[in-house]
């Protein structure tokens, strides 16, 4: 059983827009490509019970050792409260993460031991699904 089954689906994640320039990125010379890097972590938030967006209010972050960055809302409108939109990563940098997320009225979900690393020019991403539980 994955160590993430409790916790949510933790796959990798390239943008379509990414996908074919990452493909195409076998050469020695990976500043000549301008392609943007993809987030290393965006993760969807979600009610586990209701599987309705629960990104709103929730809050984030990302760390590596002594490095701990904040994760950034995709929005920051009221409006899109009922949309699907990750919260993200902004940095650059290899290592092995520990993502968590947290909300008022639910328990903290985390996801450990996430690697990203440099591969044909590009730093790995993962996309992330945390599935909070209500707090008893």
């Amino acid at each position: 059983m994955s160590p993430f089954a409790t916790v949510g689906r933790v796959t990798p994640a390239v943008p379509v827009a990414i996908a074919s320039v990452f493909a195409a990125c076998d050469g020695p010379d990976c500043n000549s490509i301008g392609a943007p890097q993809a987030p290393m972590f965006q993760v969807e938030v979600r009610d586990a019970a209701t599987g309705h967006p629960a990104w709103w209010g929730a809050t984030g972050y990302i760390e590596d050792g002594n490095f701990r960055e904040d994760l950034h809302p995709s929005s920051t409108d009221p409006n899109d409260s009922l949309r699907v939109l990750p919260l993200f990563s902004q940095s650059s940098r290899e290592g092995m993460y520990t993502v968590r997320v947290e909300k008022p009225g639910f328990q903290t979900w985390s996801a450990t031991d996430l690697l990203v690393e440099t591969q044909d020019c590009f730093l790995t991403s993962h996309l992330l699904e945390a599935r909070l539980e209500r707090a008893p």
